[in-house]
């Protein structure tokens, strides 16, 4: 797995969280660091400000694209052979040194992304749209929940956050179908289960269906230390991870909630 972190993109050893491999990606720091990152069968796409990157098998650069200028960059997926980008109010397809597509304007900054399959669902402060992939037109009705904290899609299910609670959206309708008010600034879907996380540390598995919790919270970072502020959540491969603000890396092992590792990553 591929962590990005201020500049330079770190390989990490799944099993271990030992750095495998560490690589500067941009000539410095900046204000506007590696933010994006997304892993498909080896390739490894990243985002920063305006500027989409690709990387191959082996950690090679094998394109790079810059977008509209102003956007700040909020997700980055692949779909087929493209990168798709989200940031500004729009989404962008991009294939070697170009972007190919814009999609329709949405109504307010995009704050979060996901892809499922291939609709790419954007949302910000009172909207949830599906985008076609391929397109970027509408692929369905558009919703009028917020998706301030993130959205998470998989297999028809989605999930939105709002930092007071999360919300399943209808994609049929576009309509809220289920709701709990509960604290939840990070939302994830992997291995059949809903996952929050709060900026307090605070990690609960739900069901994704109802979003009802299944089993205690387990607190990962958290506290009064911002330090350990939660970033960043993901759920893949069997595994759950939280980033922290350290920075760090959490693996928590979702049938247990115990902590499997804790790595500690250089900010360069």
């Amino acid at each position: 797995m591929w962590i990005a972190q201020g500049r330079s993109l770190h390989r990490l050893e799944p099993a271990t969280g030992v750095i495998e491999r560490t690589r500067a990606l941009l000539p410095q720091r900046r204000s506007i660091d590696l933010q994006a990152i997304d892993e498909e069968d080896g390739f490894v796409g990243l985002a920063s400000g305006r500027l989409a990157i690709v990387l191959d098998r082996d950690g090679d650069e094998v394109a790079r694209a810059k977008v509209r200028r102003g956007i700040y960059t909020e997700g980055v997926a692949f779909r087929g052979p493209h990168l798709l980008v989200a940031g500004g109010r729009r989404l962008w397809a991009v294939a070697g040194d170009r972007a190919t597509m814009e999609s329709v304007r949405a109504p307010a900054r995009v704050a979060s992304f996901a892809l499922d399959g291939g609709t790419g669902w954007v949302g910000g402060s009172g909207f949830v749209w599906p985008l076609d992939a391929a397109t970027g037109g509408h692929a369905g009705p558009r919703s009028k929940v917020s998706a301030d904290d993130g959205l998470a899609a998989a297999e028809g299910v989605v999930w939105a956050a709002d930092g007071h609670g999360i919300t399943r959206i209808d994609p049929a309708s576009g309509r809220a179908a289920a709701r709990v008010e509960e604290p939840a600034d990070f939302v994830a879907l992997g291995d059949g289960a809903l996952w929050t996380l709060t900026h307090e540390g605070a990690l609960t598995r739900r069901d994704p269906g109802t979003g009802r919790a299944v089993g205690e919270p387990v607190t990962v970072g958290g506290g009064d230390d911002f330090h350990e502020r939660p970033g960043t959540l993901v759920a893949d491969g069997g595994a759950v991870y939280v980033g922290l603000s350290h920075p760090a890396v959490v693996r928590v092992d979702p049938a247990s909630g115990r902590i499997v590792w804790r790595r500690d990553i250089p900010y360069s």
